[in-house]
């Protein structure tokens, strides 16, 4: 039995707000972090690029389990040129040592190389052209910079 292959079919450049906190809650430490913009590219089966904008709307909601660990679960929406829309829903996890995640909390820019950042986007659209995406499994890449998180989601072959 061969590994799955993973094959980029999406390259997302995100704009976030800044953090709301809400502190440490009964359901942990939470926040939440709004998206204000940003840009993608899909690389389609069959070799098609296509360009587009993420909509400012949607938001990445925290959990911070510890100094170290971090669960994140955003939803937003990206559209092409022609207007057709594809509703992005990722979780995943971000850790690395306590002062390196200190430093992304307070909006410092980090060496992507010492933060494990991976997501599981579920990816839905109405329009035929990304009709497949309901129907494939897609892991992510995530590297955070202060003021955005460029996402890269593969296909599992």
């Amino acid at each position: 039995m061969d590994a799955p292959k993973l094959t980029l079919r999406f390259a997302l450049d995100v704009l976030i707000a800044d953090p709301v906190d809400f502190g440490v809650t009964v359901r942990g430490h939470r926040r939440m972090i709004a998206i204000t913009a940003g840009s993608f590219t899909s690389y389609l089966p069959g070799g098609d690029e296509v360009t587009g904008t993420v909509l400012p709307i949607g938001a990445d909601f925290q959990t911070l389990f510890s100094g170290e660990l971090t669960y994140l679960s955003a939803s937003y929406v990206i559209e092409d040129a022609d207007g057709q829309r594809v509703l992005v829903e990722n979780t995943g996890i971000r850790h690395a040592e306590a002062e390196t995640i200190a430093a992304i909390n307070r909006g410092e820019r980090v060496e992507n190389d010492v933060v494990y950042f991976m997501t599981t986007p579920v990816l839905t659209s109405s329009d035929e052209r990304y009709s497949w995406v309901s129907s494939r499994l897609f892991v992510g890449k995530a590297l955070r910079e202060p003021d955005r998180v460029k996402l890269f989601f593969f296909e599992v072959e």
